[in-house]
């Protein structure tokens, strides 16, 4: 996660879930949307890497 928020750049905020069956979900918020596009799009990356 913390090599995710050094490619972030302004106020976003992640919350990272895990369930059960061990599947990831998430919700990001913040005030650009670019900004929140892009760590979807980086998270996805990372995450679908696993």
């Amino acid at each position: 996660m913390d090599e995710i928020k050094k490619g972030i750049r302004g106020d976003i905020k992640i919350k990272l879930k895990k369930d059960g069956e061990g599947a990831y979900s998430w919700e990001i918020s913040g005030k650009d949307a670019r900004g929140v596009t892009k760590t979807n799009s980086i998270l996805s990356k990372k995450v679908s890497a696993y």
